[in-house]
Parts: structure tokens; sequence; C-alpha cells
């Protein structure tokens, strides 16, 4: 089973302070410091693609416009799918199916849909 890559997850300082950071080359220290982020928090961002350089030396720099962009660019949502009536999101598949063996069900939040995807068997809700 393969691994899923998933969006890094940003915290409320990262979405607010790199807007303001400036289009000049940052050593990893002072952009933990301009973020109010810790290392591993920053390490990650480099694994998941923030864009930096290195130099001759073995030094990183990371361009603050270029981690603004790159935290907007993260943030996007993906658009979610125009669903038919008899069609749903399963999480299992990660995509619309449709929907087998349907029936109602009343639930705290309201009527939902009841039905079985018809690609893994899963149980799979619609908010009617």
């Amino acid at each position: 089973m393969g691994f899923r890559t998933c969006k890094p997850r940003f915290s409320h300082s990262v979405i607010i302070r790199s807007p303001g950071l400036m289009p000049m080359l940052y050593r990893p220290l002072e952009i933990q410091q301009a973020l109010q982020i810790d290392g591993r928090e920053l390490n990650s961002f480099i694994q998941e693609g923030l864009p930096c350089h290195k130099d001759p030396s073995g030094e990183i720099w990371i361009n603050g416009e270029e981690l603004s962009n790159w935290v907007d660019e993260k943030r996007k949502r993906n658009p979610t799918p125009a669903l038919g009536s008899n069609e749903a999101l399963c999480f299992k598949c990660g995509k619309a199916v449709i929907m087998e063996n349907c029936s109602m069900t009343n639930q705290v939040g309201g009527h939902l849909k009841k039905g079985r995807c018809s690609t893994c068997q899963s149980i799979v809700y619609k908010g009617v």
C-alpha cells in the first residue's frame, strides 16, 4: 500500500505572516523567527516542495516571495465535483461514485441519503 500525499497544514502564523515577507533571500532561522515556527515545521515544508536554494558553501536560502506564493498555492482547495441525484463522494475510493441500495435516514443534522459505493461497497452518505 502506497503512502498518500496530502497538503501540508499551515499554522495561523504562517498564513498571516508569509505575505509580509519581502522578495529577498532568507536563511532558515530568519524564516523561523519571521513566521514564528520551529525547525521541524520548516523542514517539513522543504520536504513538501518549498522552493529553496543552496549556495556553493551548502547554505540554504529561501526567497520570501516564493515562500508566500507556495503557501497560497498549497492552500487552494480542489473544486468539489457536481454530483447527480444518485451520486456521493466515497472517502475510501476518493472520487464521486454512484450510490446503490439507497435509503433515506434521519440524523441529528438533517436528512441523509444512505447507500453503498458502486466500486468498493463501502457505506456512503449524501446530505439531502
